[in-house]
């Protein structure tokens, strides 16, 4: 089983989705005194800087986000700890309710493109949405991401309540016959409200597929938190019905081997909308 890596945060906590501006919500741009020397950055500069952040997650445990701890942080704490690596971000307040929402992206030199939304009630972080995207190019190592790998998940936050699957396809493209079926896998964790998506791993459409999460890449993952988590639906198959595992000895598996594999019934994956 995973071993808890040393860190120098505490533990934290989770979020997703992303919360829909109306007519009453007026974006303004976060001030930020780094904002000049963001601007007199090469592209590759910024890039490196962003890479440092994301991929240790600024130092904290989850469900803790980029330093983020859910009903503690304040906006002008979310604004101190991003804005020199990141940016100023667009802050998006609701003048009805007074909930604010706090949006920053990154690139990095070996990720398309990440996003960060953390939306606040009552002047605290309430929810945390967390978005990796490009993870499948070939210049990308999971290595360097592993605070959002299977094995980073599990050293962090320990069992989830849930393990599910999602068989989608084939996809609706011309190329479909050459990208065959994609398996998106859940990780979730009741207690905290917190869902990790790992989106898109495709696979032929064969009887069995072969489920190696630590060499296999997801197209992105989604960290979803708190508020953001609230309306996503828990749906799909569960591990123990697609498989001879249940979640507590899936959990124990050795997830610091790489070859660390499970077969999972695609006929089981399919009965699930």
């Amino acid at each position: 089983m995973p071993t808890q890596p040393p860190t120098d945060g505490e533990p934290i906590k989770k979020e997703s989705d992303v919360i829909t501006p109306s007519l009453t919500y007026t974006p303004t741009l976060a001030p930020s005194e780094t904002d000049e020397i963001l601007r007199q950055l090469s592209k590759k500069e910024k890039e490196t800087i962003a890479a440092k952040l994301v991929q240790t997650n600024n130092q904290c445990i989850l469900p803790c986000l980029m330093g983020i701890k859910l009903h503690e942080t304040t906006l002008d704490d979310a604004q101190a700890l991003l804005a020199p690596s990141l940016g100023p971000g667009l802050v998006t307040r609701n003048e009805q309710t007074n909930e604010v929402v706090y949006n920053t992206t990154f690139e990095t030199g070996n990720l398309i493109l990440g996003g960060l939304s953390t939306h606040f009630s009552k002047g605290r972080a309430d929810g945390i949405n967390f978005q990796l995207g490009g993870l499948w190019r070939a210049d990308v190592s999971m290595r360097a991401w592993t605070p959002y790998t299977l094995e980073g998940i599990f050293s962090q936050l320990g069992l989830p309540s849930r393990i599910l699957f999602k068989y989608h396809g084939p996809p609706n493209e011309p190329s479909a016959s050459e990208q065959g079926m994609i398996v998106s896998y859940y990780l979730y964790y009741e207690s905290i409200d917190m869902i990790i998506a790992y989106n898109g791993q495709k696979t032929e459409d064969v009887p069995k597929f072969h489920f190696c999460p630590m060499q296999q890449k997801p197209e992105f993952i989604g960290i979803s938190i708190g508020w953001y988590a609230k309306d996503i639906p828990i749906a799909g198959t569960d591990l123990q019905d697609a498989s001879n595992y249940t979640v507590e000895d899936f959990f124990n598996l050795d997830w610091g081997n790489p070859d660390t594999c499970i077969d999972l019934d695609t006929a089981a994956l399919k009965a699930q909308p």
